[in-house]
């Protein structure tokens, strides 16, 4: 009979003190600040020239769409932003989507270091910016690597900054 209530104040004690740790680890939980918002991405640095040569998708007539990277390159701009239908970008971000989701109405030309000449999609809180530069600028870019079809990489740019001309040969 002792045994019998040792061993109920026992596991009665245990479930308390479980109780009591459980209760606690939740207010400690509740106590902390919530997690920090997503780093910026670190674009990394690309060979544009080589990537407008390789990113072809494997079959003739299809893209390939994956999950964007975060590139910058230099380039000069060869045509300023015009409006332009981009329904396919948002296509593929619908598989992969960013966040913040982009809003995009232009597209520009972009020649690259080495004389291809790149179609790229201008999210449009950088549209006045690269006006405002011009035509002819040279500029180091800054984007999303979204998906590849039959012309090269499909990029949605997204920053930029004026680059000496130095940088860019013609």
């Amino acid at each position: 009979m002792i045994r019998s209530i040792q061993t109920r104040l026992r596991r009665a004690g245990l479930a308390a003190l479980g109780s009591l740790l459980l209760m606690q680890a939740g207010a400690t939980l509740a106590d902390e600040p919530p997690a920090a918002p997503p780093a910026a991405p670190q674009y990394q640095d690309i060979d544009i020239d080589r990537l407008v040569t390789t990113a072809r998708p494997e079959k003739k007539g299809t893209s390939a769409f994956f999950k964007p990277s975060p590139v910058r390159f230099s380039g000069r701009i060869k045509q300023g932003p015009r409006k332009r239908d981009v329904e396919y970008l948002y296509t593929a971000l619908s598989f992969f989507p960013l966040d913040p989701k982009p809003q995009v109405s232009h597209r520009m030309f972009v020649e690259t270091p080495g004389g291809h000449i790149l179609p790229v999609y201008v999210d449009d809180s950088q549209v006045a910016g690269l006006e405002k530069l011009g035509e002819g600028a040279a500029a180091t870019f800054s984007g999303w690597h979204v998906y590849n079809y039959s012309k090269g990489p499909a990029i949605l740019v997204v920053g930029f900054e004026r680059a000496p001309l130095a940088m860019l040969t013609p």
